[in-house]
């Protein structure tokens, strides 16, 4: 800034500068001194700005990662299924049934795991497999015996851990076996064997109901088709597993 003797100056100076040629030249010299505090207040905005979208960027990638790495294991018997999932800790269990493979294949297809790890153990894992295929969930079945090694090489450090499903998940985390999707007309086979078996059950559900309301002169011949009915949904079943068994590739 200019003080006032360096106006006077410019007023009065000794080089008989004009009144009028000093302003002229002070307006220059102030609007010389405006257009670089714009320029720096520009560049804070920018600065900022890009720090912003660093951030944000950053903040995305990390939301990213986190979703796209967590990992599921599943423990199926007769009787249950247990799911946990990491890194998040969640864990749940239901009676094993149809309709509850095809409630968790939906929501694990909202949560987009990145790999769901279930042991090749005793076949019921094989009707999960298959659903879980025709839903484009990423399964890997792992083979018993590299599960209780990886058990025996880790330990197991907490109580999620200690749980099947848990061990399951964080063999996935750890070891990251690699999925093998089924291939396109295998999993067609299998969409074209659960839509058949639906119909069957949507049937079998019916001769059930006119078994309860039908006349006695019915009875048998109704309970005769049941179960026929109930043989074909047996087939049906057998045959969905057989051919995930047939294609799907143990680690």
């Amino acid at each position: 800034m200019y003080g006032s003797h360096n106006l006077k100056a410019k007023i009065t100076g000794n080089h008989g500068v004009s009144m009028e040629a000093a302003i002229r030249e002070l307006h220059s010299d102030l609007s010389e001194v405006k257009s670089e505090v714009e320029e720096t207040v520009h560049q804070a905005r920018e600065t900022a700005r890009l720090n912003l979208s660093h951030v944000s960027r950053s903040l995305s990638n990390q939301i990213d990662f986190f979703v796209d790495s967590q990992f599921v294991g599943l423990n199926a018997t007769s009787e249950m299924i247990e799911v946990a999932i990491r890194p998040t800790g969640e864990m749940w269990k239901t009676h094993f049934a149809d309709e509850s493979i095809v409630e968790i294949a939906n929501k694990l297809k909202c949560l987009q795991p990145k790999l769901v790890v279930m042991e090749a153990a005793g076949g019921f894992e094989l009707p999960v497999a298959g659903i879980f295929a025709t839903y484009g969930l990423p399964f890997a079945l792992v083979n018993p015996r590299n599960v209780r090694e990886f058990a025996r090489a880790v330990g197991r450090v907490n109580r999620f851990d200690y749980t099947q499903p848990g061990l399951l998940a964080l063999f996935g985390e750890t070891v990251a076996p690699e999925p093998r999707p089924l291939p396109d007309e295998l999993i067609e086979r299998l969409k074209e064997l659960r839509a058949r078996r639906d119909d069957v059950l949507q049937m079998l559900l019916l001769e059930r109901s006119r078994l309860r309301e039908g006349q006695t002169g019915l009875r048998k011949d109704i309970q005769r088709h049941i179960t026929f009915l109930e043989q074909s949904i047996d087939t049906l079943n057998q045959g969905f597993n057989r051919t995930v068994r047939s294609r799907v590739a143990w680690r």
